[in-house]
């Protein structure tokens, strides 16, 4: 299990990380503890992937622990901004997930959300 990763902006803006294929999540976590990520723009892009035609959200998260998403830009084209599965302790403040085809979140078997 990766423990104690933190991806983050350290100029006070926001790193954009883009995915041009819209089938496959943006970033996906799988058994992480302790994840920070902090002040990035997360999505599919639009170029490649016109708006609604994703069949990915822009952050996947699968059976991890003390999740923190915070001050982020979460957007589609694509399904959704986060699925999380097995997910105990996910925090997502200061945080807009917008132009996603299905809606802002899927939650299955997690805890402490």
């Amino acid at each position: 299990m990766a423990d104690g990763l933190t991806i983050m902006n350290v100029d006070g803006g926001r790193s954009h990380i883009v995915s041009e294929d819209g089938d496959t999540p943006t970033i996906i976590l799988r058994r992480c503890a302790n994840v920070h990520l902090r002040g990035l723009r997360i999505g599919h892009d639009p170029t490649r992937a016109p708006r609604h035609s994703c069949g990915a959200p822009a952050l996947w998260m699968e059976d991890c622990t003390n999740v923190l998403v915070d001050g982020c830009d979460l957007y589609g084209s694509g399904t959704e901004g986060i699925y999380a599965l097995g997910v105990k302790g996910l925090e997502v403040r200061d945080t807009v997930i917008h132009d996603c085809s299905i809606g802002i979140a899927t939650l299955a078997a997690c805890t402490g959300i």
